[in-house]
């Protein structure tokens, strides 16, 4: 490229070249602007929902009246539409929310008064946890819990100890995972909700692949046998 020579040529150019400045420095201003502003919308976040944890974790120890525990299958495999994904297809299926699947309830039963009373304080931290860990970034449920007041659902969750994490519906509809913080409540919802030693197998299988190239296996039996 050849530099231009006239002293009205290199005005424009030099006036070409100031206003791309100006029009980067403009976007780099308007870039930081709304860098600036995401974070405060998401320190923001966090802040409300710490406090809603806080909130829930308080109306489970003030108004907890009775508490359900699930066993269930850590492989949802039933996707829910959104027009019907308030409540679960039926009472062997439990929601997943953040996934908007379902998965089957293995195994239930009502925690005795005193049961649930040796589980509030663990439950109240795990809920009621200020700082977010997240866990894994997966989900494989194998308890679930169900908290009322009188008939009035004020908890329902599923847990996963090999991620790390349960889920929280926040009041603008969405569902997040949040860590686990309390040792002490996975090793009561498993005194109180035993994993079978069939379970632990299946779910040590399918880490190690074993269990997807049987269900391939399965699969490729049925369509021999439909020939």
């Amino acid at each position: 490229m050849t530099r231009p020579t006239s002293p009205a040529a290199r005005h424009l150019l030099a006036g070409a070249i100031l206003l791309m400045m100006a029009v980067t420095t403009q976007a780099q201003t308007a870039l930081q602007k709304l860098e600036g502003a995401k974070k405060v919308f998401y320190e923001a976040t966090l802040v409300q929902e710490a406090t809603y944890r806080n909130a829930l974790g308080e109306a489970i120890k003030d108004h907890g009246t009775r508490c359900e525990v699930f066993l269930l299958d850590f492989m949802p495999s039933r996707k829910k539409s959104d027009s019907f994904f308030n409540d679960p297809s039926d009472e062997n299926h439990f929601l997943i929310r953040p996934y908007k699947t379902e998965t089957k309830i293995l195994n239930r039963r009502e925690l005795s008064a005193d049961e649930f009373k040796t589980l509030l304080p663990s439950l109240v931290q795990t809920v009621g946890v200020e700082k977010n860990t997240y866990g894994a970034l997966c989900h494989m449920p194998i308890h679930g819990i169900r908290v009322y007041d009188q008939g009035i659902l004020i908890v329902e969750t599923s847990i996963c100890y090999e991620c790390g994490n349960f889920f929280i519906n926040y009041p603008d509809s969405t569902s997040e995972w949040v860590g686990l913080s309390s040792r002490e409540f996975e090793e009561l919802m498993k005194k109180f909700m035993p994993i079978p030693e069939s379970e632990i197998q299946r779910f040590n299988d399918y880490k190690s692949g074993k269990l997807g190239k049987e269900a391939k296996a399965k699969d490729k039996a049925k369509l021999k046998n439909a020939k």
